[in-house]
């Protein structure tokens, strides 16, 4: 019996162009899909930036008028100066109080910062370093006229946004003064209140001479102790 012949060979299916990009196309769709996403947040990124510059704008702008014409500064003013709409102004700060305390805090901050390092220093008798926060913080508030305006000019609305600044501050200006009553260098029955309500009030009427130094020297000497160490002049 003669031997069968073998089977048939059978070739696999071939596949179409079209078939072949349909089944590359998920691998490729994956790859670039991180891409796209790693994208996607730039214009979130430029949106955030261009809000820091406007805020930076309108603080530059409020700080110059406020050195101007001082709490009498509108706030369709500030917005002319910055260059910016309305609109985008009352978004940043939704009131006249909260820009003022945008322009106070620099100086406020500087002010716990000098308290702090008086606080530490021990190279000097404790009226000294009382009458030298008094002395610097009035040199600062003499070359910063919008601050100064909204120091004296601002309500409780415009320190709220600053009450941890606000309470270190004023605990650390009231150790100043325990330690310099302690000492026997200020009259005890001077409070912290009464000694930095006097220093405002000298703020208040300083001009653009240096008469507020003698000013000040009347404040020094009116909480010394009698009896007590020499007040330091300004």
């Amino acid at each position: 019996m003669p031997p069968s012949p073998p089977p048939p060979r059978t070739s696999a299916p071939a596949t179409s162009p079209s078939a072949d990009a349909s089944d590359a196309a998920p691998p490729l769709a994956a790859a670039r899909a991180p891409a796209r996403a790693a994208a996607a947040p730039a214009p979130a990124r430029a949106e955030r930036a261009d809000k820091v510059r406007n805020r930076a704008r309108i603080v530059a702008a409020a700080t110059q008028a406020f050195a101007e014409t001082g709490t009498a500064t509108q706030m369709d003013d500030v917005a002319a100066r910055a260059g910016v709409a309305v609109g985008t102004l009352y978004r940043h700060f939704a009131t006249k109080d909260a820009l003022m305390t945008a322009i106070v805090e620099p100086t406020k901050r500087t002010l716990l910062d000098l308290l702090r390092q008086a606080a530490a220093r021990e190279d000097v008798e404790p009226f000294d370093a009382l009458a030298d926060v008094l002395v610097r913080h009035t040199e600062l508030l003499r070359q910063d006229r919008a601050a100064k305006a909204a120091l004296l000019g601002g309500g409780e609305a415009v320190w709220a946004g600053l009450a941890d600044v606000v309470a270190d501050c004023d605990a650390t200006f009231a150790l100043l003064v325990e330690r310099a009553q302690a000492a026997g260098a200020v009259r005890r029955d001077v409070g912290a209140g009464d000694v930095w309500r006097a220093a405002c009030g000298v703020v208040a009427v300083m001009d653009e001479g240096d008469a507020w130094r003698r000013h000040l020297t009347i404040v020094l000497d009116g909480i010394a102790a009698r009896g007590g160490p020499a007040p330091a002049r300004p």
